[in-house]
């Protein structure tokens, strides 16, 4: 276990790296337990930097963990995750409402919690999933009318 926090640090966002490299390979087994790996290495960093905002870093690995779970089925275990993941994007917006990586991160953790509500038959999840997402689109496309991308995710929320 490194000692030194920005050592730490880059541990815990590296594994989250290789589990979504993993996730994208198909190979979503070892795509968890890497992700598992990276929540016990940004636990470390907590440790040693109680202070460290690292809930913007935390809600990428999170979200995509969850959606790894989601994918092999384990929602209850991918609901649990997505609802950290919900934790760390209050905090983010908090400290950077206006970051742009947050949104998107926000964007998809939202369309990940949809697909879990839509497969575990959570309609409430589900609701509160597609108007967050919506909301989210509106505001980027809003923001950034010029995109496609932000088009086409406002018509399909």
């Amino acid at each position: 276990e490194p000692a030194n926090a920005v050592v730490a640090e880059q541990r815990a966002i590296r594994l989250q790296d290789l589990a979504l490299a993993h996730a994208l390979e198909g190979e979503l087994e070892e795509s968890v337990e890497l992700f598992a790996q990276s929540e016990d290495a940004y636990r470390h960093l907590s440790g040693l930097a109680p202070a460290h905002p690292l809930e913007a870093f935390r809600l990428v690995g999170r979200t995509n963990h969850a959606a790894a779970l989601a994918n092999l089925s384990r929602f209850e275990e991918a609901r649990h995750v997505g609802e950290l993941a919900l934790e760390d994007l209050e905090i983010a917006l908090e400290d950077a409402p206006e970051d742009g990586e947050v949104q998107n991160s926000a964007a998809t953790l939202w369309r990940v919690l949809r697909g879990i509500a839509q497969a575990t038959q959570d309609t409430a999840l589900e609701d509160r999933a597609v108007a967050e997402a919506a909301s989210l689109a509106r505001a980027a496309f809003e923001r950034f009318p010029e995109r496609d991308l932000f088009r086409i995710e406002m018509v399909e929320s």
